[in-house]
């Protein structure tokens, strides 16, 4: 019998509108790492803007924290995996080649199928839904891919 992975994702939303903000995914999923948990991060909305090197370099969340360019590098140093939404980068004129290797593009389609093996761990915020910006019910369809993962279970 094969372990269970455990897995966790997040939705980092802001960026330097809120640096307090911006930096809790990256302590979060980096805690996570080290305690062998897969961590990804879908960057959405304004958090888009931390794919920029620049962008990120000086942005200092307080309480402590380092600066969020070195959370970023950890995170993807640790093993962290970085999805970032197309047309949330389309949508702020960032450049692809500005993401870091590794970092993966889609558009909500494919967050939703990225987390379709997640589906289960979702509590249902409804974070993904509101800062969406092809406005697509997100919820809706997490709420029922729960749905049909628990009729299939009861066939």
């Amino acid at each position: 019998m094969t372990a269970k992975v455990e897995k966790i994702m997040y939705l980092a939303t802001c960026g330097g509108d809120n640096p307090e903000k911006a930096c809790v995914p990256f302590v979060l999923a980096t805690a996570a790492l080290a305690m062998d948990i897969k961590a990804t991060i879908v960057l959405q909305s304004n958090g888009v803007y931390l794919v920029k090197e620049d962008y990120r370099k000086n942005m200092l969340p307080g309480g402590g924290f380092p600066n969020i360019d070195k959370l970023f590098k950890d995170f993807l140093e640790y093993g962290g995996e970085l999805f970032v939404c197309g047309p949330c980068i389309k949508e702020r004129n960032i450049d692809p080649s500005e993401l870091p290797e590794g970092s993966r593009i889609g558009a909500a389609g494919q967050v939703e199928k990225a987390a379709k093996a997640w589906i289960q761990e979702c509590i249902e915020c409804g974070l993904c839904s509101y800062v969406c910006p092809t406005h697509l019910p997100l919820l809706e369809r997490i709420r029922s891919g729960k749905w049909a993962i628990e009729q299939a279970g009861k066939a």
